[in-house]
């Protein structure tokens, strides 16, 4: 199984990192990557998300998923729940305001987020 999935939340160009795995190896791979981030001991039952921001990098949201989505409805709204936290950090940052009347961004790049990582899960 291949723990490392990419992909690009457009038109934002903002790299997303769903990450299929233990804690132990997320954690460990954010720590040798060029994030050179520690997440911490992690409490999380069903999934993570962080905006993470570089100034040699830039944004990118990082998602960890210890079940992987293709195998159980539990990892499917587990993926779905963590890319909406990543919506919500991607549209606060570039400063598009969330709220009832303008719910479409959300919604768009939530679906889109949604489409990019079935995509890149199952290639």
């Amino acid at each position: 199984m291949k723990h490392v999935h990419w992909i690009t939340a457009e038109p934002y160009n903002w790299p997303v990192l769903i990450y299929v795995g233990t804690w132990a190896q997320f954690r460990a791979y954010l720590r040798r990557s060029e994030w050179k981030v520690d997440m911490g001991e992690g409490r999380f039952d069903g999934g993570f998300h962080a905006a993470l921001y570089n100034p040699r990098l830039g944004n990118a949201s990082v998602v960890w998923l210890p079940i992987d989505p293709r195998e159980t409805m539990q990892g499917v709204r587990a993926l779905s729940h963590e890319l909406l936290h990543a919506a919500f950090s991607i549209l606060r940052t570039v400063k598009v305001p969330i709220g009832y009347r303008n719910q479409e961004a959300l919604a768009y790049l939530h679906e889109g987020l949604n489409r990019l990582a079935h995509r890149e899960l199952n290639a």
